[in-house]
């Protein structure tokens, strides 16, 4: 964590007419590494779209719109759809999800969205209908729902029973209809089939199953010039596993679109997460410390109201302790000493932790609590009505 960040963290909570004891702090800086790694490796493969259910905030937006890496923005509602909007334009946005509304179609259509990723065939006949109303032909992909259950994802989307696109073995048939309808324009298929790869073998073991299915699509005689192949790249919360390794996953991709002859398609791919998320971190303020049945817990400023994926997903991120070093409230109050604790927020619900069985070198009432790797899904994802605590402030660090 560079001095920038940490000097923002302690100017913020050494402040006390701050009352919201917690906050996110983004380095754009982490942003801008992340952005030349995919532009040396990735860019001259595929079209990289920012998947912005990621961190959807409108700082991130218009940062992203400096990064040649990437082409344009994932949508997944309408309003995305409009948030995204006010910084790109609307042929640079597809629109992904697996329930779509018929006023958020028309939203899309109306807006002149470059493409809509169909999940059924219902969609794409509603779509179809859309767009006659609109008097405008829409460009579609549609989604498939692959027979093949990958290794190495921390999360699954495909490869059983899903709400997720069309079945492998019902794509090629769906295609055919949908090249069918009058007013949609059939420009290939989407996939992404799982989540958090930390390995290249296992990222090329999706694309190369993908790409083989979508020759064989060609071979029926099915025209399409777009592939989205998603995404799924990992990092490493617990920053013990290692870092995906991108020139690996790009001359991979290069050598698998070769062998499948599909060097004339567009490549897409999806990241959110690889983009945003090493760049933020989540702060809060340590309320409390006791003790219970002889174990230790940090009571703090925030928990899944402001940060819930560790607790949603079940996995700890790094976590690390800011000294604040102020005055002791008593004598006799409780601190940590090299010791195994859980870390938890200020909600009425057990299950509220920010990180649990961790061990903390020393903290002490007042310190902050620091969760690591926290720029995706973050504030966005948590559960910010619940018990009516305030939002998290989020904070900005310039690159230079």
């Amino acid at each position: 964590m560079r001095d920038q960040v940490t000097n923002c963290i302690k100017n913020y909570f050494s402040n006390p007419s701050n009352a919201i004891r917690s906050c996110f702090v983004y380095d754009l800086q982490n942003v801008d590494k992340s952005c030349e790694e995919l532009k040396e490796h990735l860019a001259p493969v595929a079209n990289l779209y920012y998947a912005m259910k990621a961190n959807p905030h409108t700082k991130v937006l218009s940062y992203l719109t400096q990064k040649a890496a990437i082409s344009g923005v994932d949508v997944s509602s309408g309003g995305e759809l409009i948030l995204a909007s006010e910084k790109w334009s609307a042929d640079q946005l597809l629109f992904t999800g697996p329930g779509k509304s018929p006023a958020e179609l028309e939203l899309a259509v109306n807006s002149g969205i470059g493409l809509i990723i169909v999940e059924s065939l219902t969609e794409a006949f509603r779509l179809n209908q859309v767009a006659q109303k609109r008097l405008r032909r829409q460009d579609v992909l549609l989604r498939i729902n692959i027979a093949k259950e990958l290794g190495g994802a921390n999360l699954l989307m495909s490869g059983f029973s899903s709400k997720f696109g069309i079945d492998e073995s019902a794509a090629t048939n769906a295609a055919k209809v949908i090249c069918q309808l009058p007013n949609l324009r059939f420009r290939g298929i989407h996939c992404y089939a799982a989540s958090g790869f930390l390995r290249a073998e296992d990222v090329l073991a999706q694309f190369a199953h993908v790409l083989r299915f979508a020759a064989q699509l060609r071979r029926t005689g099915v025209p399409f010039d777009t592939l989205d192949l998603g995404g799924g790249f990992g990092i490493d919360y617990t920053e013990k596993e290692g870092e995906l390794d991108i020139g690996s996953v790009g001359k991979g991709l290069a050598e698998l679109i070769k062998t499948h002859g599909l060097g004339d398609c567009k490549i897409i791919l999806e990241l959110g997460r690889f983009v945003i998320g090493n760049a933020g971190v989540y702060c809060s303020e340590i309320l409390d410390i006791k003790i219970s049945e002889g174990k230790k817990h940090l009571i703090v400023a925030g928990g899944i109201n402001h940060q819930r994926r560790p607790c949603a997903t079940d996995s700890n991120h790094k976590v690390s302790i800011i000294g604040m070093h102020w005055e002791k409230i008593w004598s006799e109050q409780e601190s940590v000493r090299a010791e195994v604790v859980d870390i938890d927020g200020p909600l009425c619900l057990a299950p509220d932790k920010l990180a649990w069985d961790v061990l903390i070198d020393k903290a002490e009432i007042g310190d902050i609590v620091i969760v690591h790797r926290s720029g995706a899904y973050g504030a966005s994802m948590g559960a910010t009505h619940f018990i009516s605590h305030e939002p998290a402030p989020e904070l900005f660090v310039p690159a230079i």
